[in-house]
């Protein structure tokens, strides 16, 4: 793993993670990996054992809260975007297979880590049951499976499923990672019994508007896109579980809660009894987060939401120095413990109920974002997040930017400069338009996001966005007010 700092952590309320090093971004109890096959600073920090990196810290913590841990291969490196395979040039096959074997014999005494999800959304080239060794999910999650079994034979394997593939499946819209139709015909087969979880991506309309939902009968056409997709699992009797490892938006009104309250009562119905929302934090820019601005207020009505669709999750308790999963479940789902369970604090029914107790719309007072202020001005404040060298020459860097609407209208074409910016490798949470030509020493031009862009940002609201600079820092960030909303001078 690298030896970068992790994103998305707010440090002041998590002291004690800054400075340790990271080779992953952690959402709830999903912990997502990146691979940079580089070694990484492990220095001590506030009293910590010689070697303990963030990941470590992470995992002991959650054992403490009686918090399970999914570790999931979000992506190959920090800067790159979500590959449509599970190798690329960089990272070939042999380099994954060996980075899963380190990191699950790492944590293979933590009675907590309970599973491996093997690759975050294959898309695009990826295909499944077709035969070829370059592309063929299902052929690699075998492989894959198989390595981290051999590792710990006591982690279930979560395989998701591919965008779409002409050849064995319907040509039907999809999410990445969502399509497991084809496992019908070519069932992942593993070398451990009853470990297997299949485990698809599957999102609503703030994501991105799938030609399902303009149907007319939308949101009852979609239970049986469901079945197609993956919900034949269940009701032919397959035998692999199903929880799905991403689901989830912003929810609050609108078609994508009309989907949401949807999806929820499909799972009930059909008894898929435990599933990973997406996701904790606030800053996430497809969704937002189970928590508000204040990385310590959950929004009430997604807790609504995940209550509805799971009443009856899968129980587990502490026992001893094992975890046991109660029924429905197999006796072989207990892990090795390496951390005292009987030190977890609070038990996992007691933290349910503590935050259940919890008023859920109360804000605490704001905290502040991850990261350094670089710059600010009077609707604007820029923070560097995490740096770093790619290839150990090119500077990059991760920057996040808040804009606030101090007018009194709402603001429609607001836009984000970035000056003296060339490259940008990714953005999030904006609508990237790109370099404006003709600028000397160069400009990079960012767009409301396409929720709120037609109505604008809100007098007093604040809009967050995020984007990682390949290159020379920016020398400046700017607001650039285009217009304000129609009937408003």
């Amino acid at each position: 793993m690298d030896g970068k700092a992790p994103g998305n952590i707010d440090y002041a309320a998590n002291p004690e993670l800054r400075g340790l090093t990271t080779g992953q971004v952690m959402d709830a109890d999903r912990a997502e990996l990146q691979w940079e096959l580089q070694p990484g600073s492990r220095r001590r920090l506030n009293g910590a054992a010689m070697g303990m990196c963030a990941e470590d810290l992470f995992v002991n913590e959650c054992a403490k809260r009686g918090l399970l841990v999914l570790l999931d291969l979000h992506r190959l490196a920090g800067a790159k975007d979500i590959p449509e395979l599970w190798y690329d040039a960089d990272y070939p096959e042999a380099s994954v297979l060996r980075a899963w074997r380190t990191i699950v014999l790492r944590y293979r005494g933590c009675w907590n880590v309970f599973a491996a999800d093997l690759n975050n959304e294959p898309h695009g080239r990826a295909s499944w049951g077709d035969g070829s060794i370059a592309t063929d999910w299902q052929l690699a999650a075998e492989r894959i499976g198989k390595v981290v079994l051999e590792a710990n034979p006591k982690l279930l394997i979560f395989v998701e499923g591919v965008e779409t593939n002409a050849v064995v499946q319907p040509g039907e819209n999809c999410w990445w990672g969502g399509h497991i139709a084809a496992a019908k015909k070519a069932p992942v087969v593993l070398p451990v019994a009853d470990k297997l979880v299949y485990s698809p991506h599957v999102y609503g309309p703030d994501v991105h508007k799938q030609p399902y939902f303009a149907d007319p009968q939308f949101p009852a056409n979609m239970p049986d896109i469901w079945m197609r997709h993956f919900g034949f699992c269940k009701a032919e009797g397959l035998g692999p579980a199903i929880c799905f490892g991403e689901w989830g938006g912003w929810g609050g009104e609108g078609p994508d809660r009309v989907w949401q309250d949807a999806l929820a009562s499909w799972m009930t119905e059909n008894d898929v009894t435990d599933s990973f929302y997406w996701c904790l934090n606030p800053n996430s820019g497809d969704t937002g987060g189970v928590l508000q601005d204040d990385w310590r207020t959950p929004h009430k009505h997604k807790l609504e939401i995940i209550a509805r669709a799971h009443p009856n999750p899968t129980k587990w308790e502490p026992s001893g120095t094992e975890v046991l999963a109660a029924a429905p479940a197999p006796e072989d789902t207990v892990v090795d413990a390496g951390v005292d369970p009987a030190a977890a604090a609070p038990a996992p029914a007691a933290a349910a109920a503590q935050a259940a107790a919890a008023p859920a719309e109360t804000a605490a007072a704001p905290a502040p974002p991850a990261g350094r202020l670089v710059f600010e001005s009077d609707m604007l404040a820029a923070y560097l997040v995490n740096d770093w060298q790619e290839g150990g020459t090119v500077p990059c860097a991760q920057y996040e930017v808040k804009v606030t609407n101090t007018t009194g209208s709402p603001l429609v074409g607001l836009r984000v400069l970035l000056e003296g910016v060339t490259d940008i490798v990714k953005s999030w949470n904006c609508k990237d338009e790109g370099a404006v030509p003709d600028v000397e020493g160069g400009l990079w031009a960012f767009g409301l996001p396409e929720w709120c862009a037609a109505t604008g940002l809100q007098p007093g609201a604040v809009y967050t966005m995020g984007a990682i600079v390949k290159g020379p820092a920016p020398t400046s960030f700017q607001v650039e007010l285009v217009a304000t909303a129609a009937g408003d001078e």
